[in-house]
């Protein structure tokens, strides 16, 4: 199997703590999982979604995630695996949420 990198991964905020994660992978995959960790390296959130672009970015295609739910204001990282054909893209990046969810605490 073929490992290469993301071309791009950035996060945006669309609204106050509902960051969107943005993955120009250059190609349509079949999927797309997701994993967010905090800073001691739990896993807070992950989702597989189906591989249809959001839209196109220099002529790459681009995959988007909105992370819905509750969150702390904290320190982020967020792993994007996705594969197709045998061929397997991976990137991450990191973020930070300030004014978390306070009536919503993540527990671990």
């Amino acid at each position: 199997m073929v490992i290469r990198s993301i071309s791009k991964l950035w996060v945006k905020f669309e609204e106050p703590n509902s960051p969107v994660i943005r993955s120009v992978i250059g190609q349509k995959v079949e999927k797309v999982h997701i994993t967010i960790f905090d800073t001691f390296g739990h896993i807070i959130h992950e989702n597989n979604f189906k591989g249809i672009p959001a839209g196109e970015f220099n002529g790459e295609a681009y995959y988007d995630y909105a992370w819905d739910g509750p969150k702390n204001t904290g320190v982020y990282t967020a792993v994007v695996d996705s594969e197709m054909k045998g061929e397997k893209l991976t990137g991450k990046t990191t973020f930070a949420v300030l004014g978390g969810d306070h009536e919503n605490k993540i527990v671990h």
